[in-house]
């Protein structure tokens, strides 16, 4: 137990949020909390910790801060924790209640949130988690109309032309009077337009990408990190950055240059989600003339038609095109040819990078396909054995569906016990610590008759047996392994100088032979 009151001050603002109102940022929320704190705990012996988390959504606990206090309350390092209101804490009802209503209970922390005046200290169950409760729900109703009129908001000045992404995409930089508008950037543009003629001469991805490498051109991260002040702290970006075909091809495809201003190609899939989704190219937001043009509209055309005539007249001779990689530096192998039984792949990295794993040979294509059939054949085995096992398992599960019912229904009495604790605490029937020490023994029970549930219905088949079932499962039976089956399969194939090869499938997991 602390001998005296270590306190978190916990302040949150988000201009997703909506935010922008003096009287929730930051310093009002400092101001507020810290004259609280001096009334209430005057006299005592207290020791206050401010964790704040700036720009972070309410909608989601996944915040720095959040996650430190957290880890503060649960070792008990602290035992009082004071907010401006719920919703600095949360927006989420359910996450509000659970930590006011269990977890600082079962950590012994006071919880204070001063505007809606609630203090754990003064709550018996009478009204105040109900109140808690029901305003917490409006907070969630409230973020979620909030999100769709500052989406709504947002649209409305996309449309209009402005500019919201973070950082200015390669070829710009951000006006310094208006942070909403691109510029040109005189160094980067160059490049821009070298890459667009060297296409339109005859140049591949691949070679573009050659060409700048041998001429020491810095990619545009390392660009960023060595002309932007706010990326330079960057660790992702390594000094042997080099330009690849898929960086070029990047370039090549982005309209941008044109003058366009294109925006939502992705969306959240939900409120507080950080999963997103494609958003349909019609769909998109497109304001032509936002800025000033690198490429002219023609130039990038002319780009786009020869890429789809190269896409046209590309067979399926190549057919592990894109997947040969470096077991060495990780990057993608070149490849050459002088007929389709002679193609080979080799590290054109090697050169470039001070890593002396690069693999320093060639290795040709026909000798990996050979190679590949022969692993795919193991795999399409230790297929069929799976399918019987899960086969087994379908028929021991359907045997056993009425005990899993049985089970379910003790589960749901379980937690109707639950709401019958909160009943009796609103009633004072019960005190808060014996409320704390029922809800533990119900959710320990409810948590070993799952376990029960779980013994009964998950076989013992892992997640990597069912992820080899249903990548090679549609392939059980066919003799011939194929170029498309080979693309499929699998995601990329790492050659070592010892000439040992490592496929990694669509699965993630990986084989060496």
């Amino acid at each position: 137990m602390l001998d005296k009151y270590v306190i978190v001050k916990y302040l949150r603002l988000s201009l997703d949020d909506g935010d922008k109102e003096e009287s929730d940022s930051i310093g009002n929320q400092r101001n507020l909390l810290d004259y609280y704190i001096r009334q209430i705990f005057k006299g005592r012996n207290v020791e206050v910790i401010e964790i704040v988390d700036d720009g972070y959504s309410g909608t989601n606990m996944n915040r720095p801060g959040m996650k430190r206090l957290l880890i503060l309350a649960e070792t008990k390092q602290i035992n009082c924790v004071i907010v401006k209101d719920f919703s600095r804490f949360a927006r989420d009802y359910i996450e509000v209640g659970r930590y006011a209503e269990q977890k600082f209970p079962e950590w012994q922390i006071r919880f204070i949130s001063v505007n809606d005046g609630y203090d754990s200290n003064d709550f018996r169950g009478i009204t105040g988690g109900i109140d808690m409760a029901m305003k917490s729900i409006a907070y969630t109703m409230y973020s979620r109309d909030l999100s769709e009129k500052v989406k709504s908001a947002r649209s409305v000045q996309l449309k209009q032309g402005k500019y919201f992404a973070p950082y200015a995409f390669y070829g710009y930089v951000k006006s310094p009077d208006d942070k909403h508008k691109l510029i040109v950037d005189s160094v980067a543009a160059k490049i821009v337009k070298r890459i667009f003629a060297l296409r339109l001469s005859g140049s591949t991805p691949a070679q573009i990408a050659y060409i700048l490498n041998e001429d020491k051109v810095p990619t545009p991260s390392v660009y960023k990190k060595m002309n932007d002040p706010l990326t330079r702290d960057w660790n992702t970006v390594s000094e042997y950055c080099k330009w690849s075909s898929g960086t070029v091809g990047n370039i090549l495809r982005d309209e941008r240059y044109t003058g366009k201003l294109i925006a939502q190609k992705y969306e959240r899939i939900a409120v507080g989600s950080s999963k997103v989704r494609a958003v349909a190219s019609e769909n998109r937001i497109v304001v032509p003339n936002t800025h000033e043009s690198i490429i002219s509209q023609k130039t990038y055309d002319e780009v786009q038609a020869l890429s789809k005539r190269k896409k046209r007249s590309n067979t399926s001779k190549f057919s592990l095109a894109s997947l040969v990689c470096c077991g060495g530096c990780k990057h993608k192998m070149s490849m050459s040819k002088t007929q389709i039984k002679d193609t080979s792949y080799w590290c054109d990295y090697k050169r470039f990078s001070a890593n002396n794993d690069c693999f320093q040979g060639r290795i040709f294509e026909q000798d990996l396909v050979e190679i590949l059939k022969t692993i795919i054949k193991t795999e399409l085995e230790k297929t069929v054995d799976i399918s019987k096992a899960q086969e087994k398992a379908d028929k021991l599960m359907n045997k056993n569906k009425k005990a899993v019912l049985m089970l379910q229904k003790s589960v749901n009495s379980e937690k109707k016990k639950k709401l019958t604790e909160y009943i009796k605490l609103t009633k004072n029937e019960i005190t808060e610590d014996e409320f704390v020490k029922n809800r533990a023994e119900i959710d320990e029970r409810i948590e070993a008759l799952n376990d029960e549930i779980q013994l009964i219905t998950y076989q013992k088949i892992s997640d990597e047996d069912i992820a080899v079932l249903n990548l090679f499962g549609k392939y059980i039976g066919v003799d011939n392994i194929d170029n498309d089956i080979i693309r499929d399969l699998v995601k990329a194939i790492y050659v070592y100088n010892d000439k040992r090869i490592e496929v990694v499938w669509n699965f993630r997991a990986t084989f060496t032979p």
